[in-house]
């Protein structure tokens, strides 16, 4: 069994990286309303849901596993329909969003998912960027399922970095990612000029950021 094992190299320890998110132009002042919105599937997991997110706020949902919160996101992204009542993204809003499970498919590798999304990139600033997430160039041209959580999540989060957005929606970002992968995320969030939608359970990550908090019960 160990014959037939997959040979990688020895994890680099501290491993140094950064990334940024960039803005897009201004968008409207009311960034995402909701109106008595009901939100969920067979059934409502919350109703008479009313928020108001401005421009430029950091803005944080708490609540229990499995009380709505990425049902929300999702509704508000028109991945799902509202079981009743509206609401509205402002005018010139640009979305970027991490969503909490990663979808990749069996044969991708980071190396490809970039090559393809961003064409435009030589070979050599493709592996700049990955290398900026702390990825070796191992951990580049394997597959992403064999890659741990938080290797998964810097690469998803390097999908970002090359899109202009004015509003960040991230769905626990946190959930895999080591103190320093969290840190550099916390110092990107500080540096972005537009709004942030926050799902977390860590107060620690976002208690000297948040302007609103919006608790699910």
């Amino acid at each position: 069994m160990l014959n037939k094992l997959e040979l990688i190299s020895k994890p680099s320890e501290n491993l140094q990286f950064t990334f940024t998110f960039p803005n897009a132009i201004v968008g409207a002042k009311e960034v995402i309303k909701t109106n008595d919105l009901s939100i969920g599937y067979d059934y409502p997991l919350i109703e008479g849901i009313n928020t108001l997110i401005l421009r430029e706020e950091f803005c944080v949902i708490v609540g229990d596993n499995g009380i709505g919160k990425t049902t929300y996101l999702k509704t508000i992204l028109n991945k799902i329909k509202p079981l009743m009542g509206s609401y509205k993204i402002g005018e010139g809003v640009i979305v970027s969003y991490l969503s909490q499970i990663s979808d990749f498919n069996d044969n991708d590798t980071a190396y490809n998912l970039i090559s393809n999304l961003f064409q435009d990139l030589d070979k050599k600033e493709k592996i700049k960027m990955l290398s900026k997430l702390g990825l070796t160039y191992d951990m580049m041209i394997r597959p992403l399922n064999s890659l741990s959580g938080g290797e998964q999540t810097k690469v998803r989060i390097a999908l970002l970095t090359k899109k202009k957005s004015n509003l960040l929606i991230l769905d626990e970002p946190t959930n895999h990612l080591d103190s320093y992968a969290k840190s550099v995320l916390k110092e990107a969030l500080i540096k972005y000029e537009g709004t942030v939608l926050l799902v977390s359970h860590e107060k620690n990550f976002y208690k000297n950021l948040v302007n609103q908090i919006i608790t699910f019960k």
